[in-house]
Parts: structure tokens; C-alpha cells; sequence
């Protein structure tokens, strides 16, 4: 069975259930929006009499939240949840599961019973949509792909250096200037500024019709608005919040800049305050992304207002004023119901200990201590690991094996045993300097979802030999899809090869891998 993820349990049985245009629905109330997207997959009807070739979904609250039991028979199918999500899941894996007999063209779907519930509740992929946007088509596309595997948070990252996404009506110029930029940086066979205006944003409209759509899907959506490094593309639209004050461009360039907030500026907080009220009121989420990550503090160093703020609040440093910035806007927000999570550069002990840190960092860069201590002091956390879950990387430098691999308990070792608790889950993340279009989307990010929607599902993981039996098998299912997903990366690429890969994705060509697949169909 060609099942990702694996389920937990699985009893299989003789005979087969054939899903004709004559099956029958029947649902309780609670979970018919799972029901609905069934019967629109397979152009069913709602029928109360059909006793026989019947789809039926169960309440029953003694159930997890996530947890399902799917038992399909010859002349039935039971789906048990206690919540919607449940029932959603129990969906895909019966989608899955179907096999088209295209001489009867009928479907049939193996006889089975299924008892499954997920290893963690945040099972999410990081999107940025600020380097290269995506609109709301895309997403939705998107969210089904990630609601087929299970996937459950949408982390938006809706702004950044090179361009704010999402409508703000108090302020417009951010995205009459801070939406679009006048040129962007290529490596696609050699490296250039393309001098093309590029850009985009959502409409307050389109954001709740994203949210909507994916709280049917099973998907909540937290959104990103990263403070206060990241946001030279809010500074170019308002340069009075910035330190310097001085006009700047949309960066064109990716990296780091060091032109962030100004956290001395009574007027930074104001416009902050009232940007994060219309995201909170988009996003009913009750989590919010602050980042917090790669903010230089060069120009608070020479900033009177910033200098002034750290001696009026009895602040020690540059680094203890940006975790009250941190703090003062997590505050802000508990207030509105929200909980705050930022990349893990911001943890310090002073830092607010409801904040839910989103570890990232390579054991390299050394914080991963410093992100195990607060855990076992009780701080949430969720899991990114740079070397195993980053996307926007060649496959010479994360194959699908290594994401196959990941576990955030051997990225973070040293976790006491009753503080496991604490790591809520997982993200993998989807960064698109280099993603331009859903090619290149598809292309980076299937097959390795698939690994990681396995790790982050299962409690026991299988073989590497078994996941890669089931992969393939899965293929099918994707080309119906029209994903466009990289082919024969099973294995990973020799060392050598792949350090030359390595290179030219950081240099002037990251489109190499992609562009050797297509030769490689075209010679066939």
C-alpha cells in the first residue's frame, strides 16, 4: 500500500470496497465538511436510505482530536472521529488508498482496518512568500498537497527584506512601496540583478478565503511578521521608524540587512501595535510568528533613541534591548489571545517564558544548548533542523535520505525525559530566494515532504528501504496531481558531484539539478 504516512495500526482483510457514482454518504452533522470534500474528490451524493456500498462518518468523542479509525468492508466504509481534523485525515488515507480498475472503471479500495493519531500535534511547513510571492491560487494548491500528507500548520512568512505580502489598510504605503521592489537577484546559469519590478500582496479578501479553505483541509495558518531585523522593506516605505531615517529601496539582493526597526522609536512600537492588530484580525490562529531572527544592531549602537531606551529601562545591552522589544510585543499580543513564537537568536533568560521558540540553527552555530536548557526549563519549542528540513537546499546538500533521518530529539539532544512534552513538533521550510514558480516549488519540495510528513506522523519509523517502496508507489498519485516532483533522488548524489551542486547554488546556478532532470527527460 503506497500509505504516507504510514499509518499506526493497520488489521488487513479479504475482498475489496468499489467506489462506483452509486456510493452513497451518510455523516453525521459535526464532521460533514470532511464528508463534502470527499464527495466533491469523487462526485458522490448524501443518501440517509443506502444501507449497502455506503461511506459513513461517526462521531464519537472518545477519540483524540487528530485520531481516526478507518474499517473499510466489501459493502461499507466507517470513518470514526471525534473532530473534524480526524475525519479529514481518515479522508486522505482512504484516498490513497483507492486503486482505479480502468477496464470496470471503478474504484477499488482494499479491505482494512486503520487505527491512527499523530506522533506530534504541529506538523507544519514554513513557506516565505516575501522573496518570491506566490499568490492565493497557489496556496490553496498548496494546502491540499499538505493536507493529503497529513501536514497541519501553513507558517506564513507573510514579510521580510524583500517585500510585505498582506494588505494593511491604516497604512497603504506599505504596500504602494514596501509590496513590490524594482529588480531582483538571479542565479539561474549565471548571477544578475534582473532590474524587473516584481511583487504582490494578499487582499484582506483572499487571506480569510486562504484561512477558510485550509481550516477545511484540517490546516490552520499562523502568519509570520518578522521584528525587528527583516524589515528593511517596511523601512523603505516608512524610513521614520528606522534608525537612520534615511530613504531606502526594496532590497533586490537576498542576505542580511542591517536595516531593521528602530526599538528607541515611540512611533515603531505604535505602527507595529497597529499592523499586528489587522493580522490578528485576519488570522484566527491563535499562534503568531515574530521571528526575531538575524537582526544586526549596528545602527542601535549609534542610535540616540535606541542608547536612551536601553538606559530607561535598566537594560544591559543591544542584545537585552532586543529581547524587550520581543517581550513588550508578545505582551501586547497575550492580550489579544495570542501566543507568540520567535527563531531561536532571540532566546535569553529574559525573555518572556510563554514565547514558543522555533529552533533552526545548526549544531555549528552552537545554540543548540542554549535551546535544550530551555526546554528542560519549560519553554515550548518547535523543531527546523537547517541540515535536514531546509527545502530550498539542492538535493546534493539534503537528500531525501537525510530528511528521512531527521528527528527533533537527535537535533536537540539532552532533552530530560519528562520535558519531551515541550517540543510541540516540527517544521520543514520552504525559503524561496531561489523558488520563482511552482516548477521550481514542486521540484525542491516533492518527494522530501514526504519523508518529513513521515517522521512527523509515526512514533516507530520504518526502514529507508520500506519508506522508498512506498515512495514510489506514491508517484502515481502525484502525477495525477500534476506535482512536478524531482525523480530517481532515492539515493544520495555522490560527494564529489555533489559539491560541485553545492557550489553553483550559491554562486550563479540554482536551477542545476532541475535543469539536468529536464535533460535528462528530454534525451528519453
Amino acid at each position: 500500500m503506497a500509505l504516507i504516512p504510514l499509518p499506526s495500526e493497520i488489521i488487513y482483510s479479504n475482498g475489496a470496497f468499489v467506489l462506483t457514482d452509486s456510493t452513497a454518504i451518510k455523516c453525521d452533522e459535526k464532521l460533514s465538511s470532511a464528508a463534502k470534500i470527499f464527495s466533491k474528490l469523487f462526485n458522490l451524493k448524501f443518501g440517509e436510505q443506502k444501507v449497502t456500498n455506503i461511506v459513513e462518518y461517526i462521531l464519537d468523542k472518545n477519540l483524540a482530536e487528530e485520531e481516526y479509525i478507518l474499517s473499510i468492508k466489501p459493502d461499507n466504509i466507517k470513518i470514526t472521529a471525534s473532530e473534524v481534523k480526524g475525519a479529514v485525515w481518515a479522508m486522505q488515507t482512504l484516498r490513497q488508498l483507492c486503486e482505479k480498475d480502468v477496464k470496470e472503471d471503478k474504484i477499488l479500495i482494499p479491505s482494512v482496518e486503520i487505527r491512527d493519531k499523530p506522533r506530534f500535534n504541529w506538523r507544519g511547513v514554513t513557506f516565505d512568500v516575501s522573496r518570491h510571492f506566490f499568490d492565493a491560487n497557489e496556496i490553496k494548491r498548496f494546502l491540499e498537497l499538505m493536507s493529503l500528507l497529513k501536514l497541519n500548520v501553513l507558517h506564513l512568512h507573510l514579510c521580510d527584506d524583500q517585500g510585505f505580502r498582506v494588505e494593511i489598510e491604516k497604512y497603504p504605503i506599505l504596500n504602494k512601496i514596501a509590496s513590490f521592489r524594482d529588480g531582483t537577484l538571479r542565479h539561474d546559469g549565471k548571477k544578475y540583478i534582473d532590474e524587473n519590478r516584481y511583487g504582490g500582496y494578499y487582499t484582506k479578501k483572499e487571506i480569510r478565503e486562504m484561512v477558510d479553505y485550509a481550516a477545511e483541509l484540517g490546516i490552520q495558518i499562523v502568519p509570520e511578521v518578522d521584528l525587528p531585523g527583516h524589515t528593511s522593506a517596511i523601512v523603505a516605505a516608512m524610513p521614520e521608524i528606522s534608525c537612520r531615517k534615511e530613504k531606502i529601496p526594496v532590497r533586490k539582493e537576498f542576505g542580511i540587512s542591517t536595516d531593521i526597526l528602530c526599538a528607541g522609536n515611540p512611533d515603531t512600537y505604535t505602527v507595529i501595535k497597529n499592523i499586528l492588530d489587522e493580522i490578528t484580525e485576519l488570522f484566527p490562529s491563535e499562534y503568531i510568528h515574530l521571528g526575531g531572527d538575524e537582526a544586526p544592531k549596528q545602527n542601535w549602537k549609534i542610535c540616540e533613541k535606541c542608547q536612551a531606551k536601553i538606559k530607561e529601562e535598566n537594560l544591559l545591552d543591544e542584545e537585552a534591548l532586543q529581547g524587550y522589544f520581543f517581550n513588550y510585543f508578545a505582551e501586547y499580543l497575550a492580550k489579544k489571545g495570542k501566543k507568540v513564537i520567535g527563531w531561536n537568536e532571540c532566546l535569553n533568560d529574559t525573555l518572556d517564558k510563554n514565547i514558543i521558540c522555533q529552533h533552526w540553527t545548526p549544531v555549528t552555530m552552537g545554540k543548540n544548548p542554549i535551546t535544550v536548557k530551555h526546554i528542560n526549563n519549560g519553554r515550548k519549542v518547535i523543531v527546523s533542523d537547517f541540515l535536514k528540513t531546509y527545502f530550498d537546499y539542492p538535493y546534493a546538500m539534503t537528500p531525501i535520505k537525510k530528511v528521512f533521518s531527521f528527528d527533533p530529539f537527535t537535533t536537540l539532544k539532552g532533552i530530560e525525559s519528562d520535558k519531551m512534552q515541550n517540543v510541540l513538533g516540527a517544521e520543514c521550510n520552504i525559503w524561496t530566494e531561489w523558488i520563482p514558480n511552482r516548477e521550481k516549488l514542486d521540484f525542491n519540495v516533492f518527494p522530501r515532504i514526504l519523508a518529513f510528513a513521515e517522521n512527523v506522523w509515526r512514533n516507530e519509523k520504518t526502514s529507508y528501504a520500506d519508506f522508498v517502496f512506498r515512495m514510489k508507489q506514491f508517484y502515481p498519485l502525484l502525477d495525477a496531481l500534476g506535482v512536478g516532483y524531482a525523480k530517481n533522488k532515492e539515493n544520495p548524489t555522490p560527494i564529489l558531484k555533489s559539491i560541485g551542486i553545492i557550489r553553483k547554488q550559491f554562486t550563479f546556478d540554482a536551477f542545476t539539478e532541475l535543469n539536468e532532470q529536464k535533460r535528462t527527460e528530454k534525451d528519453i
